[in-house]
């Protein structure tokens, strides 16, 4: 079950980036024709800079649900919060000496 849990919420994420990605598309398309038709370039910019806002606004709007729902659908586990420091092997981690050490022995030359 854990398996078909994790290629549905993968699948409901990656359903809602496809969405938020042609809002986006969407967004810019329908305001790009404002920003063509400014005759300043300083009002020009401003709209560039509002169809940047806007669209990547929404982007995250309609992203967020489906994120929400993917990790209700499989949460994270509960035991799982190993960082790659402490997944890496022993004899990686005792490698390097201690800071202390090396500046003790610049100090002596």
């Amino acid at each position: 079950m854990v398996p078909a849990r994790k290629i549905l919420a993968k699948l409901v994420l990656l359903t809602g980036i496809a969405l938020g990605l042609a809002a986006l598309t969407l967004c810019a398309n329908l305001l790009w024709p404002m920003a063509a038709a400014e005759a300043e370039p300083k009002n020009g910019m401003r709209v560039v800079f509002l169809i940047f806002i806007a669209g990547f606004g929404a982007l995250g709007l309609i992203v967020w649900p489906f994120a929400w729902i993917a990790e209700r659908i499989d949460p994270p586990q509960q035991g799982d919060t190993t960082t790659d420091s402490e997944a890496a092997p022993k004899a990686a981690r005792g490698s390097r000496p201690a800071p202390s050490r090396v500046w003790r022995r610049a100090k002596q030359r």
